[in-house]
């Protein structure tokens, strides 16, 4: 299928890749955050599902933009936002008035730096995910889908579903540390895409919204394929990657980094 409107592509000091597509929607403008992280990249044994379990937690606020303050912000905007993860990729989504992108993007690009939780609302959020399997899991279609994924691959990570094994969401409440060094190693400028649609000329609102998209953390570490990693059976093994900013950035862009709060 062939992409059917026009857009612009424009590559920041930090690394990260703006995509604008201007479309004839009058007032209104849509706001994407696609990161390159979904049930494909979960090699480690015992993590299955990680990458939806780490969408709920990028609802859990920031110091500026606590989970109530965020939510009221988009009400009083009249905004509409979520976010859904693949096998392939996690998507950060609002759709609000074309005068409100500032507000979206400063909301989004704060949490992709700053998003801050401690213990207790780790597990909590993990209870949550185990409700939402058994949900799921009371549908027979997901049942079976659940199995003809675990019968089909062998090596490749699909054999689990981006929900992940059972074992493994039920483990979640003990994975506090590995999701601190998950947020660093795939929530970094250069493994996220921001697009964005509405009327507005190509590249133009990119432009005017340059010093907010630098905030995002930079990077200079290639994505691991999973496929490639499977290929021969082995896995890559977890790992805390320093974010490093290329020079043209590196005076630009604040430290990154997961402050949990330990209670």
């Amino acid at each position: 299928m062939i992409f059917p409107y026009p857009w612009a592509e424009t590559v920041l000091p930090n690394g990260l890749l703006v995509v604008a597509i201007p479309l004839d929607t009058p007032g209104l403008a849509g706001h994407y955050v696609a990161v390159r992280t979904g049930s494909r990249n979960e090699t480690e044994p015992g993590r299955s599902g990680f990458a939806h379990f780490f969408e709920h937690m990028m609802f859990r606020g920031t110091p500026r933009y606590p989970p109530e303050r965020y939510n009221d912000v988009l009400k009083r905007l009249g905004a509409d936002g979520n976010a859904f993860t693949t096998d392939d990729w996690t998507c950060y989504h609002v759709v609000a008035a074309s005068s409100a992108l500032d507000v979206v993007m400063d909301l989004e690009s704060d949490r992709f730096m700053n998003l801050e939780y401690g213990v207790e609302a780790f597990q909590k959020e993990a209870a949550a995910v185990l409700g939402e399997y058994n949900k799921n899991a009371s549908i027979p279609f997901n049942a079976l889908f659940e199995k003809l994924h675990d019968t089909a691959y062998t090596t490749h990570t699909y054999k689990h579903t981006t929900m992940g094994f059972l074992k493994d969401i039920e483990d979640m409440p003990n994975q506090f540390e590995h999701s601190l060094s998950f947020f660093e190693r795939w929530y970094r400028a250069d493994n996220a895409r921001p697009r964005g649609g509405g009327r507005r000329r190509p590249g133009e609102g990119v432009r005017s919204r340059t010093p907010v998209l630098r905030r995002v953390a930079a990077g200079n570490r290639s994505v691991h394929d999973a496929g490639r990693a499977q290929a021969g059976g082995g896995a890559i093994g977890a790992h805390r990657v320093a974010r490093a900013d290329p020079p043209a950035a590196r005076d630009r862009v604040p430290q990154p980094g997961v402050r949990p709060r330990l209670a």
